[in-house]
C-alpha cells in the first residue's frame, strides 16, 4: 500500500513582479539586441521573461514609429504601441497648449482642449481610409495630461490679467528715476495691503475611511486689513498697520494704542485710512534714515488702487516722491507680492498653530475650538508684530530681483520662507494627530 502523501505545502519560488516597460526601455532593449546580444541575457539585463524580449523584437518596427511620432516626455511614460495619427495628434497639441500658455494668448480649459484634440485629429487623419472615431473623452484627455505631464492650474485673480509690457516699462523708468535721483536701496520703499483671516482654520481635512464625512462647524470669518511696508535694503520694516472694523473692541480695553507693536486704526468698511503716509510712514522713515546718516529723501512704490488716492500722496511731502505701479502689473513686480507677503502669512500660521499646540499640551480638556474661541484681538496684535519681525533681510531683498535686480545681494532668503511654511505644516499636524479629534 502506497504512503499517504503529506499535508505539508511546500514552499513556491516567489512570483517575479509584472514590469510595464515605457517605449523608451523597449528602445534601449531593441539597441541591445541590435547590438548583437541575446534575448535571454537581455532578459536577465532587464529583470524580464525572454518571451517579453522577442515579443518586443517582433514588434520592433512599429515600436521605433511610435517612438519618433510621440514627444520625448510621452514615450517616457507610455507603455503600449499607439496609433501614429494619435501620436501626431497628441504631439501637435501639446505645442498648441504650450503657445498658448506661453504667448498669453487666451486661457486654455478642459473644453477648449477637447475641441481642438478633436480639429486637428481631423487634420491628420484627412484623406485616410478606416480612420477610427475619436471622441475626445474625458479620459482620454486625463491620460494625455499624464503622458505630457499637463496640469491644470488656477489663474491668481492679477496674475491672469498682468501685463507684461507694461511692467517692463515701468521697470525701466524706475530705474531711470533712481539713477537720476540718486536713490540707494535704504531709501526706496514699497507699500501694500493685504487681508489677514486672523483665525483661519483651513477649509479641507483628512477623515478615515469609517467615516461618512468630516466633522462640520463654521468657519471663523474674523478680518481684518494690513499695510506692509519695507525698503529695497531689507534691513528696514514700518510697523504694520491694522484697519479694524470697530474703534474700541473689548479685546483692547485699557491698552494703549502707542505701544502696540502695530499702528491701529478702525473703519467700518475696513479699507486703509490715508494718515497712513503722514502720521506713520514719514515719521519711521525719517528717524531711520537719520539714524543711517543718509539724507531724507525718498521714493515709495505704490500700485493704483483708489484707496491710495493718487493726486493727494503725489505731492504730499516735499522729499518723498511717489511712483504708482500701472494696472495689472503687481503681480509681476511689486516686491510685497513676490514674496514678503506670503512669507510674513507663513510666520503668522506658524506663531498662531505653536500658541494652539502649546495650550492642547498644557490641558488635556482643551479643544481646537475652544483654543480658536479664546483667541482675540490682542493675541492676533502680538502674533501679526512677532511674524513681521521674524522676517529675514534676505527674503526681503531678495522680493526686489523683478523690479530692481541691481540692488538683491542673494537669494538665500526664501530658505526662510520654505523653513516657516514647513514649521506651520508642523504644528498643524502636530494639532491634527494629537487634539483635533476633540472637536
Amino acid at each position: 500500500m502506497t504512503p499517504k502523501r503529506s499535508g505539508e505545502v511546500l514552499p513556491s519560488a516567489p512570483k517575479r513582479k509584472k514590469a510595464v516597460m515605457c517605449l523608451m526601455e523597449k528602445i534601449r532593449v531593441l539597441d541591445k539586441l541590435r547590438s548583437g546580444m541575446s534575448c535571454s541575457a537581455v532578459g536577465r539585463e532587464f529583470n524580464v521573461n525572454e518571451s517579453t524580449i522577442r515579443y518586443i523584437k517582433k514588434k520592433e518596427e512599429e515600436i521605433r514609429r511610435s517612438v519618433r511620432e510621440a514627444a520625448p516626455e510621452s514615450a517616457k511614460v507610455t507603455s503600449i504601441v499607439r496609433e501614429e495619427a494619435m501620436e501626431k495628434m497628441e504631439k501637435r497639441l501639446n505645442l498648441w497648449i504650450h503657445e498658448m500658455t506661453t504667448d498669453k494668448k487666451g486661457v486654455v480649459d478642459s473644453i477648449v482642449v477637447r475641441l481642438k484634440a478633436k480639429e486637428i485629429y481631423g487634420h491628420v487623419t484627412q484623406g485616410q481610409k478606416n480612420v477610427k472615431p475619436f471622441s475626445a473623452s474625458a479620459g482620454w484627455l486625463a491620460r494625455f495630461k499624464k503622458r505630457y505631464g499637463v496640469n491644470n492650474v488656477k489663474l491668481a485673480g492679477e496674475a491672469s490679467c498682468a501685463h507684461q509690457e507694461a511692467a517692463e516699462e515701468f521697470k525701466k523708468y524706475l530705474l531711470s528715476v533712481i539713477r537720476e535721483k540718486g536713490y540707494v536701496e535704504e531709501q526706496v520703499f514699497n507699500a501694500d495691503e493685504t487681508g489677514l483671516f486672523y483665525k483661519d482654520v483651513g477649509k479641507r481635512t483628512y477623515i478615515t475611511q469609517m467615516a461618512c464625512k468630516a466633522p462640520g462647524f463654521k468657519s471663523f470669518q474674523d478680518y481684518a486689513n494690513l499695510l506692509l511696508c519695507t525698503n529695497a535694503k531689507g534691513d528696514f520694516k514700518c510697523k504694520p498697520l491694522i484697519v479694524y472694523r470697530a474703534q474700541n473692541p473689548p479685546a483692547l480695553t485699557g491698552k494703549s494704542v502707542n505701544h502696540m507693536p502695530v499702528h491701529w486704526r478702525w473703519s467700518k468698511k475696513a479699507w486703509m485710512t490715508s494718515d497712513w503716509f503722514h502720521n506713520c510712514f514719514i515719521p519711521e522713515v525719517e528717524c531711520y534714515l537719520q539714524g543711517r546718516n543718509l539724507a531724507f529723501k525718498v521714493l515709495l512704490i505704490l500700485d493704483n488702487a483708489p484707496v491710495h488716492c493718487c493726486e493727494e500722496l503725489r505731492n504730499a511731502h516735499p522729499s518723498v516722491e511717489v511712483l504708482f505701479m500701472p494696472p495689472n502689473t503687481t503681480s509681476l513686480i511689486q516686491p510685497l507680492d513676490q514674496g514678503i507677503i506670503k512669507a510674513f502669512k507663513a510666520h503668522y500660521t506658524r506663531e498662531l498653530y505653536s500658541k494652539a499646540f502649546e495650550a492642547l499640551k498644557s490641558n488635556t480638556e482643551t479643544t481646537m475650538l475652544d483654543y480658536w474661541k479664546s483667541v482675540t484681538l490682542s493675541n492676533v496684535i502680538d502674533y501679526v508684530g512677532t511674524a513681521w519681525d521674524s522676517i529675514k533681510q534676505a527674503t526681503i531683498n531678495s522680493c526686489w530681483k523683478n523690479v530692481w535686480p541691481d540692488c538683491v545681494q542673494d537669494f538665500e532668503g526664501f530658505e526662510g520662507v520654505t523653513e516657516s511654511i514647513n514649521d506651520c505644516q508642523k504644528y498643524n499636524a502636530h494639532c491634527t494627530a494629537n487634539k483635533w479629534g476633540r472637536l
